[in-house]
């Protein structure tokens, strides 16, 4: 509910769940970010800047394989020079690490 009697539909909480999930993850709260960025995909798997969000926040936290399969999954759908550099800069750490 987020108040006066009207129930919390998906659409009134994603962006304050957006907002709680970037500002954890801004803060260095990787935890809390993907917890919200969980639920915002729980909602609806198709939220792409979710996806990316979560991947940014598994490589800061240092799960690599997570973090590389979310950003893998956004540039398949929104192809980004930067998320391609990230991408292969994980590619290259999950190599070396066999």
């Amino acid at each position: 509910e987020i108040g006066l009697g009207i129930p919390a539909e998906p659409l009134f909480r994603s962006p304050v769940m957006y907002v709680i999930a970037i500002g954890s993850r801004l803060m260095g709260d990787n935890e809390k970010s993907i917890d919200y960025y969980t639920r915002i995909l729980s909602q609806d798997e198709n939220q792409a800047e979710a996806k990316l969000g979560i991947g940014i926040a598994y490589k800061s936290k240092g799960d690599f394989s997570k973090a590389l399969g979310y950003l893998r999954d956004y540039n398949s759908k929104y192809s980004n020079d930067e998320v391609k550099k990230e991408i292969a800069v994980l590619n290259e750490i999950l190599a070396g690490s066999r």
